[in-house]
């Protein structure tokens, strides 16, 4: 891709949904959590994923 003069980047942001947390979870709260996710992947840096507060930069 840099022959093509650019570098794609990829981030993304990951929410968990189990039985343990279901109780009192409903769509919109998974979908907010992973937004959040995503953005602090943005505002930390290119290539990476956040889940559960932490992220995960990918080479």
């Amino acid at each position: 891709m840099n022959e093509l003069g650019f570098s794609p980047t990829f981030s993304a942001g990951a929410a968990e949904f189990s039985t343990e947390k279901m109780a009192g979870m409903t769509i919109d709260a998974i979908i907010a959590e992973a937004d959040e996710n995503l953005y602090a992947s943005k505002k930390a840096g290119k290539n990476r994923v956040t889940a559960f507060g932490s992220s995960q930069v990918f080479k």
